[in-house]
């Protein structure tokens, strides 16, 4: 039959300290400096803790390929996004550039042309800069949406998400190489860590 225990208090070996009090509405409060708390894979944060995805839009309201709004025609032309780094972000976990084609088949997925500068308050607009190319391979096909990963892409120590910081203001160019038709930017989504 079950039963039930009601305390207000645990207390240390000496009696001296309560080491967990409960209170009234049944939370538990642990009276310890800087304790180790190891927590379950059902445990929740509060949204201000979780990562949070910001779209980044690459567009030209004159462009839209089956009603997605684009950029120019990147073959070999250049499309570009301005952003800034949020206050309280601690890492980026992720960097992902989309495109997309129209009805033509642009051909071969081609290199992608990727260049960032990063600027920050007081300070010059290239403050922090890079460019390279990304290597794709295999058939673009019509109407398809292709993604390109430049998270850690170069693996130097000075990618976009080593030199970033919080209030930084950023602007990135994606170019299309050798592209045989239209090949429109969508946008960036970068993953921000709080």
């Amino acid at each position: 039959m079950p039963s039930d225990l009601q305390i207000t208090n645990i207390r240390d070996q000496a009696n001296a300290n309560s080491a967990i009090t409960i209170g009234s509405d049944g939370q538990i409060i642990v009276n310890q400096d800087n304790p180790t708390i190891t927590l379950g894979s059902n445990t929740t944060f509060p949204t201000k803790l979780t990562d949070r995805s910001i779209w980044y839009y690459m567009i030209n309201t004159t462009n839209n390929v089956s009603d997605y709004l684009t950029s120019n025609n990147i073959d070999e032309n250049t499309t570009r996004i301005n952003g800034c780094a949020p206050t309280g972000f601690t890492s980026i976990n992720e960097i992902k550039a989309f495109f997309i084609s129209s009805s033509s088949d642009p051909g071969v997925w081609s290199p992608i042309g990727v260049g960032w500068k990063i600027g920050s308050d007081g300070n010059v607009y290239n403050q922090h800069t890079k460019s390279f190319n990304v290597t794709t391979s295999g058939a673009f096909v019509a109407n398809y949406i292709r993604m390109i990963d430049i998270y850690n892409y170069n693996n130097d120590g000075a990618d976009f998400e080593d030199i970033i910081a919080e209030n930084d203001v950023f602007g990135m160019s994606f170019t299309g190489i050798n592209t045989s038709s239209f090949l429109g930017g969508l946008g960036l989504k970068i993953t921000w860590r709080f």
